[in-house]
C-alpha cells in the first residue's frame, strides 16, 4: 500500500510544477514582462527592484 500511494503522489506531483510561475519577470521600476503569449507583454507591478539578476539554465548536464 505505500508503494501505491508513494508512486501516485509522486505522479501527481510531477504535474502540478506545470504552473509557469517562471513566465513573469519583474524587471526595473514597477515594470515586468510576462511570457505566456507568443510575445511578451509589459505589465506593471508593485515591485520595484533596483538590482536584476539574470540565469540561463539549458537542462544540459
Amino acid at each position: 500500500m505505500k508503494k501505491i500511494f508513494c508512486y501516485v503522489f509522486l505522479q501527481v506531483s510531477t504535474l502540478l510544477f506545470a504552473q509557469k510561475e517562471t513566465n513573469h519577470w519583474v524587471l526595473g521600476e514597477y515594470v515586468g514582462l510576462d511570457f505566456n503569449f507568443e510575445e511578451p507583454v509589459v505589465f506593471s507591478s508593485s515591485l520595484n527592484t533596483n538590482y536584476c539578476t539574470v540565469s540561463i539554465f539549458d537542462g544540459a548536464t
